[in-house]
């Protein structure tokens, strides 16, 4: 990835967390662009013809079963790693959405660092 702008979508419904997380991910690459929206029917539109690289997937958004938003986004961004964040920790959870092709899952309460380390991993084609 090196010398290219990596493409970030984030959907969770907390524009506070979705601005806290751009913050954040200027630490993982230096040439990077965030989306950020609040539902997964906007996302399409907001990102428009850019190819996404990596989705940050909130899995409690409003009206929105949690596998259903899960597989609309990995239709709509086919070529995208998808990570689940969560407040949630269950790990029958984690495991359900490893299981329908998240690329890792991340607790809202993971330490800024290591969330970075998982991108980093997930990035490199590994599971978080």
């Amino acid at each position: 990835m090196m010398g290219l702008t990596m493409n970030v979508l984030i959907i969770d419904d907390h524009p506070l967390y979705r601005e806290g997380v751009k913050a954040l991910l200027s630490g993982l690459q230096p040439d990077i662009a965030v989306v950020g929206v609040s539902r997964v029917a906007d996302a399409a539109a907001a990102v428009g013809q850019r190819h996404i690289d990596l989705v940050l997937l909130d899995m409690n958004l409003p009206g929105a079963s949690h596998m259903v938003a899960l597989q609309e986004v990995r239709a709509l961004f086919e070529g995208a790693s998808v990570v689940v964040v969560s407040g949630e920790e269950d790990p029958a959870l984690v495991l359900a959405v490893i299981d329908a092709g998240a690329a890792g899952f991340i607790p809202k309460s993971t330490d800024p660092d290591i969330t970075i380390q998982a991108l980093r991993l997930v990035l490199a084609q590994g599971v978080y």
